[in-house]
């Protein structure tokens, strides 16, 4: 027998318990992980919906809408997304940069490419080459990069730890192993890691699918985790904050106090800050609809309906554009106190027309601006709801500024509707539906038509409003119509159309084929999240009547059907309905240049009259974000 030493057994044992150790490790199952981290500290509450129209459905939608307010992207068009496309590698290249920019980081300008098959015509060779030279991007081995080639899941985590390299100093590192598919992809740290921070999430099964490419809204999702890990992290801001602004919240400067309404009527915007209070460093995006020159915009320490000291310059929108943006150091006790309380502070531009301010809005608030109509004051009391019954040639404008945690709203309410009135209020009751009174509002001036003012209440009635703001409505009463003259709902877009037989476009591109003489009117009412729509239609064109359509088809063309609406009745020439229409097509039909209202009857199948949709705006559709 040989003999063996007592210290080689020792080593022996020892080498064959440390692969015992390394095999069961493989051999494990891998750790659970929690679920995909939520982004309250990227994305406020309020953050204002983007208006791509195919993301209903999507579980990523609003990543999507935070990666768009952060000026990651844009879309593919001002409606569409395209959330089930894949993204391109010089397209992955191009957001990460855009990443980067937000930490104000001093990046090299790009030089010559090291990548062949990145041509300098390529829109994202800039944002290549530029990541190139600081090793957030790299090729393959044979030198080229694949500009046109999807990322894979693997390749974003590598993506985005090689950018937190940049912005924090260093790559997250990983702590455990979570998938059973990445044990030796050349990614797997930074799979590891950025699945420790639940950026990067897996399947049930425990597996991460490292080869599948990644879809848009899936890289919204990676992205916009990454800013709140490194937002709740205080790495690249301490927080961050949103106000919609509008020329109605505009409060004057005069007599009497809390004035609002003195901005450019119809004038919107939105104004986002990111604060690092560590640093003292205020950086802000500031853009608006409205006409300059511009005089600059303000951050102020203001109630809703006050004016306040000016606490921070925030930069002039472009004349053009209407955009600014820039970082500057501020106090770092004035970025505490936003942080404490931001409906504390109010953000303004002010231009040469409109020198107290073109638009405002109160940061931490939720914004709601509806169009009230007498032909949504519904009867639903037996049966389906019969629109039309308030006073159907008035409308409105009610903007209301929604500070729920604090229990507070602020409103401006205008009418056209005949005094004299006799309240003002928010009912609980659905588009189709008549519900209970929650809150009074302020009653508007017999003289003007007009009610500016602020009241209190409980804030969870407050929440309500915020959170489900389509099964609100906001009506005006008078002494004529107790029940309402006008209405809307709080998330709504509306359309009044007039319709007549000399807008009809002939078989053969024949201007007024329609009936002649006749006249009509189609409103409509829709919820652009859910889709869900109502229309009032009224018409003197003789039946039988066919059906109603919105077709897809500028002024003075012919064009396809998009939506079937209801047709109406033989006898009265008037029908009220709702019906659920595909949230893409009805977003897309906010280019209300493309479509045209058709009602079609018997004698006329081309059309007895018709409306474009441009013609029926009374109020820009305000997309209902938080």
């Amino acid at each position: 027998m040989w003999a063996t030493s007592g210290t080689g057994t020792r080593a022996g044992t020892a080498v064959v318990a440390v692969l015992a150790v390394a095999v069961a490790l493989l051999a494990a199952p891998a750790d659970a992980q929690g679920p995909a981290r939520s982004l309250e500290h990227a994305c406020p509450a309020n953050t204002p919906g983007a208006g791509f129209g195919d993301l209903h459905g999507s579980t990523h939608a609003t990543a999507v809408d935070c990666l768009a307010l952060y000026g990651i992207t844009a879309g593919v068009g001002p409606t569409t997304y395209e959330p089930a496309g894949s993204v391109r590698r010089d397209q992955m290249a191009s957001f990460v940069m855009r990443l980067l920019d937000l930490a104000d980081l001093d990046l090299p300008a790009a030089a010559d490419g090291p990548f062949a098959d990145v041509s300098p015509d390529n829109a994202h060779a800039t944002a290549v080459n530029r990541l190139a030279a600081v090793g957030v991007v790299s090729g393959f081995a044979d030198g080229s990069y694949r500009p046109a080639a999807p990322v894979r899941r693997d390749q974003m985590t590598a993506f985005l730890n090689r950018a937190v390299a940049e912005i924090a100093g260093e790559p997250r590192q990983p702590g455990r192993r979570f998938f059973t598919d990445t044990d030796g992809n050349v990614h797997e740290d930074d799979i590891n890691a950025l699945a420790e921070a639940r950026v990067a999430v897996g399947t049930e099964h425990g597996t991460f699918l490292p080869s599948q490419p990644v879809r848009r809204d899936q890289m919204a999702a990676f992205v916009m985790r990454l800013v709140d890990v490194l937002t709740e992290e205080a790495v690249l801001f301490t927080s961050v904050h949103v106000a919609t602004l509008d020329g109605y919240l505009v409060v004057g400067h005069g007599e009497p106090a809390g004035r609002l309404g003195q901005g450019d009527p119809g004038a919107l915007g939105t104004a986002f800050l990111r604060l690092h209070s560590g640093t003292g460093r205020l950086c802000s995006t500031i853009s608006v609809l409205a006409d300059g020159p511009f005089h600059g915009s303000h951050l102020s320490r203001a109630a809703m309906d006050a004016t306040g000291p000016t606490a921070a310059q925030l930069g002039t929108p472009d004349d053009e554009t209407g955009r600014t943006e820039g970082c500057a150091p501020v106090d770092p006790a004035l970025l505490d106190a936003i942080e404490a309380s931001p409906s504390d502070f109010a953000v303004d531009v002010r231009s040469q027309r409109y020198p107290e301010g073109v638009v405002r809005g109160q940061l931490g608030t939720a914004h709601r601006a509806v169009t009230p109509s007498g032909a949504f004051v519904a009867d639903a009391r037996s049966g389906p709801a019969r629109f039309g019954q308030g006073q159907t040639d008035a409308t409105g404008v009610a903007v209301l500024q929604i500070d729920a945690p604090n229990g507070r709203l602020c409103t401006y309410l205008a009418t056209d509707a005949a005094a004299p009135y006799i309240g003002a209020h928010i009912h609980a009751g659905a588009m189709d539906a008549t519900g209970p009174r929650v809150l009074d509002l302020p009653v508007p001036a017999d003289a003007t038509g007009r009610a500016a003012g602020c009241v209190s209440a409980n804030p969870l009635v407050m929440a309500q409003l915020v959170e489900h703001s389509a099964g609100h409505y906001v009506t005006v009463r008078t002494a004529e119509h107790p029940g309402g003259a006008v209405r809307s709902q709080l998330a709504t877009g509306t359309l009044g159309v007039p319709l007549s037989g000399a807008h009809v476009v002939g078989p053969e591109g024949e201007p007024g084929a329609g009936e002649p003489g006749a006249t009509g009117h189609a409103w409509l009412q829709a919820d652009f999240a859910s889709g869900f729509t109502c229309f009032w239609l009224t018409t003197d064109a003789t039946g039988p009547f066919a059906t109603s359509h919105i077709v897809h088809a500028p002024a003075g063309e012919r064009g396809l059907a998009v939506v079937t609406a209801p047709a109406p009745d033989d006898a009265t020439g008037e029908v009220s309905r709702c019906q659920q229409i595909d949230p893409a097509v009805l977003a897309d039909t906010q280019h209300l240049d493309r479509y045209a209202f058709v009602v079609r009857t018997a004698a006329h199948p081309d059309g007895a009259v018709r409306g474009q949709l441009a013609d029926g705006l009374l109020y820009p559709a305000v997309s209902p974000g938080g």
